[in-house]
């Protein structure tokens, strides 16, 4: 009989708990069940959300993988650094005017929202909820990977001596 544990890959669409906020917490004794996704000090990224996994595909048969937070968007996420900011697309105009705009699309959306880049993180299997897509596309995929490079300081030259 074959294993009944989920199968995760690079640029899948996930939805993760992650983890509660220390500060919006009573001042009571808690189980563990209560707090089984955790607790984040400070600004950490936590409460459930959509999150794309980045771990690439051979690191994702262990217990952890490297996940990107998507979040909702809020006015000038286009601005930051930080940030990438993605549209639905569902109708044909919807699908048409993504091509024209050059804007991120993905089909899994919902409502505009934003790519959450510097709260990348590891997390635990057992965070994850839910499978929601399969993959974001090829564009999405390649401005993550260039904004990434970029505040890590890797360029295209050191990439290539490798």
């Amino acid at each position: 009989m074959g294993s009944s544990k989920p199968d995760y890959h690079q640029w899948q669409v996930i939805f993760v708990h992650f983890g509660f906020y220390w500060e919006e917490l009573e001042e009571r004794l808690y189980t563990k069940e209560e707090l089984k996704n955790g607790v984040n000090v400070g600004r950490e990224f936590s409460e459930p959300h959509m999150a794309i996994i980045l771990s690439p595909n051979p690191l994702c048969k262990g217990d952890t993988l490297l996940v990107v937070p998507i979040t909702n968007y809020t006015d000038g996420d286009e601005y930051r650094w930080d940030k990438i900011v993605i549209h639905p697309k569902r109708s044909e105009e919807q699908k048409v005017a993504c091509g024209e705009k050059r804007l991120l699309c993905e089909p899994f959306l919902q409502k505009k929202s934003s790519i959450h880049l510097s709260a990348i993180r590891m997390i635990s299997k057992r965070r994850i909820i839910c499978s929601i897509y399969p993959y974001i596309t090829k564009r999405c995929q390649r401005e993550i990977g260039t904004r990434v490079a970029s505040f890590l300081g890797i360029s295209k030259k050191q990439k290539e001596q490798k």
